[in-house]
């Protein structure tokens, strides 16, 4: 499930130097950085979810329920009791999740924004140039990076929607 970081916990330079496992790996746990960087993710996220054809694309990719999410661990999972339920009801859906009005909508925004406002810290990969190679390459480095945070105790929340379309 997708909940907020702990704040209590702040993540301090030596872990940090430690996730650091490639001079392309960069991160920075500077308040006013830190700002910058919620504000940022935040308000790429909402672009995302309010534009028609970005937000279409992720729900395309969610997988609703556990059975979805086993037959096609691929996607964005949304799993648990109340999910299940929901969808049973047929109060959750792709099309419920495509309306704007909609409470499904608006209860994943309601989610969201707390994790993006309590991130701790960021990372960030820099490649040399943007070709396939690289992307691969980057990708490498992402699950080495989130492979070693969670050997650490610590959650990452991978926000792409600043590198994406806009």
């Amino acid at each position: 499930a997708q909940v907020a970081f702990d704040t209590a916990r702040p993540i301090d330079r030596a872990l940090i130097d430690r996730l650091q496992l490639h001079p392309s790996v960069l991160a920075s746990t500077d308040p006013a950085l830190l700002g910058d960087l919620r504000r940022l993710t935040w308000d790429a996220w909402m672009i995302e979810a309010r534009t028609p054809r970005t937000l279409k694309e992720s729900v395309d990719l969610m997988r609703i329920g556990k059975a979805e999410i086993e037959a096609n661990p691929d996607g964005i999972a949304l799993r648990g009791a109340v999910i299940e339920a929901l969808a049973l009801a047929g109060q959750l859906s792709r099309e419920s999740l495509l309306d704007p009005d909609s409470a499904g909508r608006k209860a994943g925004v309601d989610k969201y924004r707390p994790i993006m406002a309590t991130s701790a810290g960021y990372a960030w990969l820099t490649t040399p140039a943007n070709t396939r190679r690289d992307q691969l390459e980057a990708g490498r480095r992402y699950v080495r990076f989130n492979l070693a945070a969670s050997a650490a105790g610590v959650a990452v929340h991978p926000v792409s929607q600043a590198l994406q379309e806009f």
